[in-house]
């Protein structure tokens, strides 16, 4: 359990429209939500989409998967809150994790998230990003 409030998705849509191009209500299974869980799609402005899965308990969110791929989907960050319970999986941020692109040769390719926790600071870091990578100016 996060202990997070689900997204507020209105909110996500009128702060980050700028970088936001397209929203599908499905997450890349192409299911759509329901009384448990919460799926969305973002296109964003250089192609890439930002799949959003969370995982309802009661008012919370249980456990998310926030995916980050480019456009051709592949991996640039995933956001996720799911418990490993085998040590060697876990970070020292449990049950809050990144994972980098598949293709890192680094191990382990599980990093903690301190800060990144939810969908609004996750878009914030985007948009920054962005920014530094003059996708938006």
């Amino acid at each position: 359990m996060t202990n997070l409030s689900p997204s507020n998705f209105t909110l996500i849509q009128s702060e980050f429209g700028n970088i936001i191009r397209h929203t599908r209500e499905t997450d890349k299974t192409g299911k759509t939500s329901n009384v448990i869980s919460r799926r969305k799609t973002y296109t964003l402005i250089d192609g890439s989409k930002l799949y959003v899965t969370e995982i309802l308990k009661g008012d919370k969110i249980d456990y998310y998967y926030y995916d980050w791929v480019d456009k051709d989907e592949k991996d640039i960050m995933r956001f996720h809150s799911e418990i490993h319970e085998e040590k060697k999986f876990q970070t020292s941020t449990e049950p809050f994790h990144i994972h980098g692109e598949k293709n890192l040769n680094v191990f382990p390719k599980r990093f903690p998230n301190y800060n990144f926790r939810d969908l609004f600071h996750i878009f914030e870091l985007i948009r920054i990003i962005f920014i530094y990578e003059k996708i938006l100016v």
